[in-house]
């Protein structure tokens, strides 16, 4: 059976699929090959909410999305209360979903995520892959995205020294996306 598509409602009001960056696109893909069932999330720039909101309604039980922007996290908790009342259920999304101000190298985060997704630049992938890490189940995945195409290699020789590797990776629009698994 086809996977119904996922209609997320942004501010202001522009549906899913409707102008999304490649970046975010892609990520939804990986969060779609690699997401457990019931599992959690941890979405380290949550920006929009987008991916939370669409890891939540993938079916993660539980989702925290973190952003050292304050205003981000009010955008993404309105995105979250919009999105919560296109579909009442007995386990809403504004109840899984947990949305925090602050980055994961100063948060306190007392849980550990099957999935950990960082749509952002490079540079601070690499500055939070060693925090991403210890906040992993083991036999967690981690999907990076918010990549140029050219700057890949370079970035997957330094994820390489941290003892990860990717095992599945998308390309849009001269960006990719990876899913690493630990080596």
């Amino acid at each position: 059976s086809e996977p119904e598509d996922l209609v997320i409602e942004l501010d202001p009001g522009m549906a899913f699929g409707s102008g999304l960056h490649a970046s975010t696109r892609l990520a939804i893909a990986l969060l779609e090959l690699s997401m457990r069932p019931a599992g959690s999330v941890l979405d380290v720039g949550v920006g929009s909410g987008i991916l939370s909101i669409a890891a939540a309604r993938l079916g993660a039980n539980y989702v925290l999305g973190v952003d050292i922007d304050p205003d981000a996290v009010e955008v993404a908790r309105e995105n979250v209360h919009k999105n919560a009342q296109l579909l009442p259920s007995k386990n809403t999304l504004e109840e899984r979903i947990a949305l925090e101000v602050g980055s994961i190298d100063t948060l306190e985060i007392r849980h550990r995520f099957d999935c950990v997704v960082m749509n952002i630049r490079p540079n601070v992938i690499l500055s939070l892959m060693p925090y991403a890490i210890s906040y992993l189940q083991t036999g967690g995945a981690i999907i990076l995205s918010g990549i140029l195409e050219e700057e890949g290699p370079a970035l997957l020789h330094d994820i390489r020294a941290l003892g990860f590797t990717p095992h599945h990776h998308v390309t849009e629009d001269g960006w990719i996306a990876y899913v690493l698994s630990q080596i």
